[in-house]
This record gives C-alpha cells, structure tokens and sequence, in this order.
C-alpha cells in the first residue's frame, strides 16, 4: 500500500509537471488533416499554409478523436492545452513563451480566454490569438494573427524619454499646437511587424509605442510608433479618434473649459427627455437609448460593461467645425452633429469596441471598426422610435445631421464618400494609411452591405439572402465582437468570426442552422472570404 501511494504521486506529479512546463513544438500536418476529418472549418493561409482559424460548424466543441481533449482542470488551463496542441500550427513553437494570456471571462456560461504573442517578452502589435470553448470544456474556436520575428534587437538604443520627446514635437507639429497642449496616455516597447494590420512589407521592428492625447478638448488621440534604435525616425502616425446609464452631458464655449449641462439627477432647461430643440439635449437622450440597446440586446452596462460614467462633451467653439468622435474616455461632438441618433450610437459603440476587441484604427481594421459602429448607430436607429425613420431613410447613416447622410449601408456607392459593396469592388481602398487612416471610412461599406443583406434580405451579386432581423444579426455580431475578434482582424478573418459565431448561437435567441445559412450566404455575397492584402 505504501508503495502505491508513492507511485500514486510521482505519477501525479510527473502529470502536473506535463501541464506547467514550457511547450516547444513544430507543426503536425497529421493532427490538423484529423481535424478536418470532424466536425471542424480549419483555414489555412494561401502560401505558407499555417493555419489561422479552427471553428466548428455547430454549437457543440470539436471532438477530434482523442487529440487534444479538454483538460481536467479550469477553463484557462483547458485553453492553454489547446493552444498548446495548435498553437504550432499557427506558427508558435513556443507557445508557453510567447503567447500570454492577457484577458478570460464568460458569456453566458461560454468560455473565452485570448493571448497576446510576444518576442523576447515584447507584445507585437496586432498578433493575438483568441480561444473559445463549450460550456464542457471542449474547444469552439481559436483564431487570430501570428507572425514568426526574425531575429531582431530588443535592446533600444532610443531612451523612453527621447521617443516621448520625438512624438511630441510630431503631433505638435502636425494639429500645429504647443507640445505644452498636449500629453502621453501610453507608452510602451513594442514590435511592430509590416503586415498584421497593414499591407506594408518589410522585416520586424521595434518601436516606442506613443499615444498622445489633447490636455483641453481637441479632438488628438495620435498614435506614434518611435524606430527604438534611431530616435529621428518615426516608423508609422496616425490619428487613432474614431470619426457614452449613468450619463454627464457638457458643454463648450472655448474648447477649454466644459461645462455641465446635466446628468442623471440634474437636468436643466437643456437637457430634457424626450429630446427638446436643443442638440445638448438631443446628446444627452441619444446617448441613454445607445446604453438602453446595449443594455436590452446584450445586457452590457455602458461602455465598458461595468458601467462606467457616460460622457458626453457638445463643442461651440468654432461654428466651421463638422466633427463627431470618440476620444478615450468620452464623445466628443461639434454643435448640432449630436441632433442624429445614429451618429451618437456611432461613436458610443467606438467605446465599446475599445473595450472589447480593440480593432486597431487603420486599413481593414479600421474599416471593421467603423462598420460596426455605422451597424449599431443604424440598429439603435431603426429600434428607438426618434429621428427621422422614413422608409427612404432606412439604412442611412447621419439623415438628421447637418449636411444629410453621409453613408447608405444598402447601397454602399451611393454615400457620399463612395464605397465597395464587395471585396472585388473597383472602390476597394488599397492606397497608403496617409488617406484616411487606410480607408477606414471607405471600405467599412463591405461588412455595411453584408449587415443589410443578413437583416432585411435581398437580391446581389447573384445571390438571394433572406433576412433574419435585427435581434438575431446584433446577438452574432455581438459575440463575434466581444469573444472572437482581435485587435488585427481583416475581412477574411471576419468573415469566419462571424460564421462562427452565428453556429455557436444555434438554439439561443431563437437562432438556427437555416439562419447561418442566410448569414453565410449574405458574407459570400460581398466576397469576404477573399483576402486583399
């Protein structure tokens, strides 16, 4: 007896030992032609052949005969068994080194844990990876963006310090400001690799990573990526504002100093519900019908889920000014663009998309970021019962601001900045990020087109899609937002995001396998399956 209980626990031991130590492992051909084999969607990129999505085409986690079985412990340790079974075929030999878990949480008992990789214990921007698993611990998803870093120099010769200055005098320069006007919100070393977010080339760098934001009320949040071994060089800039129940409503008259106009419990004569004449006012109710479709669609309280103060700032101090934005911490609108409901659920939901996937705010990214903004602006839009919601406005963006709307999610090359209705469009933006961060604005129309399309049906490029509603489309892209995307995603990713994320709600808000059908059908639709950088 006493022989056994000693073997009983070395053998324990040697199993706890198999969990914790570090994984270094190449490619197995064999155990991914095993996942196809199940009910498993493994995609794989043109060229290298590494994989960059496993999903399952049910609600129900993969079973891969035998391989990479759930884990018996908790949910973040049944992840790392997975990524330590797959993570080589995305191209991370050493996952246990350079993937680290940086967020887990559940949705409705689902759940999610996502890592960031490293080199050298440095993040490289954009590459994430997210793994997703049954209520049983068996795995429904992982996906993300890998890259493999040669070997690079991680020591800087540019001082922290010195890549600040660098950045400062930059953004100085560019919003032609005092650097006395402006301040750092983060800063960091990073490796900033051509490629995961951009259609750049080139090899691996490391960067300062800079944000600089206004100290007044200027709409800046720049982010700068300073070269760390030579502290002249700036190796990419670009503006990162994307163009808030318990709600601040203020005002500005010298976009210095803000001024309350009212809250929850204070209102003054301009600031009444349901919306009086005044755009403060208007501001101030459509930001609480934002937070109320969160709340009633997807039960999350304000933009950070945990009910953080929704602020809302109405600038006057310069009548040419024809802005609206989210800067960090609040919305920021020009006088009278906060009289559209759909443009405040716009910059609302910019909130939440930096609280929960991150989209990184150039190329197709940013295109995403902003298509998910124009499709929850629009849903609270058509669901609140104010603004203008003539049938001919419907699946418009801005109708009620001045100037008209400036985006048509049904015909996407009807808005006033023309856009692709389809990856293959001659619209397609594929210039340099100096023109609108990348087309953020531009080829946001492709997912815009797909979101109609799933939600009210129709007709286009040789395809029939029947819609399925707004509840059921919000609940997809929700999940797909919160649990799937990463900061890096592209369109090609997003497009098995979203089918994933449809087959995972199978048999909840009255979702079925007919209506990921539809989904499916209207994302093939617009080609978003096809990769463009």
């Amino acid at each position: 007896m006493n022989f056994k209980f000693k073997f009983f626990r070395l053998s324990s031991l040697v199993t706890a030992l198999a969990v914790v130590a570090p994984s270094v492992a190449v490619a197995n051909p064999a155990l991914i032609n095993s996942l196809e084999k199940t009910n498993a969607v493994v995609v794989k990129e043109r060229g290298t052949g590494k994989v960059r999505f496993i999903g399952s085409n049910s609600p129900n986690g993969i079973q891969p005969f035998g391989q990479a079985r759930r884990a018996i412990g908790n949910d973040r340790e049944n992840a790392r068994s997975f990524v330590r079974t797959y993570a080589p075929s995305f191209g991370v030999s050493n996952s246990d080194r350079d993937l680290t878990e940086f967020k887990s949480f559940k949705t409705d008992g689902l759940p999610t844990v996502k890592y960031q990789q490293r080199y050298n214990n440095i993040p490289i921007w954009g590459a994430e990876v997210n793994v997703n698993l049954d209520r049983s611990g068996n795995l429904l998803s992982m996906g993300g963006e890998t890259v493999t870093v040669g070997n690079i120099d991680t020591n800087p010769k540019v001082t922290k310090a010195k890549a600040i200055s660098t950045a400062l005098r930059s953004v100085a320069k560019e919003y032609k400001v005092s650097e006395s006007e402006l301040k750092v919100s983060e800063s960091e070393l990073k490796i900033y690799q051509p490629g995961i977010v951009d259609p750049a080339t080139g090899k691996a760098k490391l960067v300062w990573f800079v944000k600089i934001v206004s100290k007044k009320l200027l709409p800046i949040e720049q982010i700068v990526l300073v070269d760390a071994q030579n502290p002249d060089s700036i190796v990419l800039t670009f503006n990162n504002t994307h163009d808030a129940r318990n709600r601040g409503t203020y005002y500005t008259p010298d976009n210095y100093y803000a001024y309350l106009a009212c809250n929850e419990t204070n209102r003054t004569s301009n600031c009444v519900s349901p919306p009086g004449t005044s755009d403060i006012s208007k501001a101030h109710t459509y930001a609480g019908d934002a937070y109320n479709f969160y709340q009633r669609y997807h039960r999350r309280d304000s933009i950070d889920g945990f009910g953080m103060a929704i602020i809302t700032v109405i600038d006057y101090s310069n009548p040419y000014c024809r802005d609206a934005k989210w800067l960090q911490t609040y919305m920021y609108f020009c006088g009278r663009f906060s009289l559209a409901d759909d443009i405040v659920a716009h910059e609302y939901t910019h909130g939440v998309t930096q609280y929960t996937s991150g989209l990184i705010y150039e190329f197709e990214p940013g295109a995403i970021n902003e298509s998910f903004s124009d499709l929850w602006g629009e849903f609270v839009d058509q669901t609140n019962g104010k603004g203008s919601d003539a049938a001919s406005l419907r699946w418009k963006l801005g109708e009620d601001a001045p100037g008209g709307a400036e985006r048509d999610m049904k015909n996407p090359f009807k808005s006033k900045l023309r856009q692709p209705d389809k990856m293959t469009s001659p619209d397609y933006y594929l210039g340099s990020f100096s023109y609108d961060n990348g087309g953020v604005h531009i080829n946001s129309g492709v997912n815009n087109k797909a979101v109609y399309l799933m939600t009210d049906g129709g007709f286009f490029n040789g395809r029939t899609v029947t819609g399925i509603g707004i509840n059921k489309v919000a609940q997809i892209y929700y999940r797909a937002q919160t649990r799937l995307l990463t900061s890096g995603t592209r369109y090609y990713q997003l497009y098995n995001y979203i089918n994933q994320s449809c087959n995972s709600l199978i048999g909840t808000s009255g979702i079925t396998a007919s209506n990921c059908a539809q989904v499916k059908n209207a994302l093939l639709a617009v080609e978003m399956h096809i990769r463009r950088y």
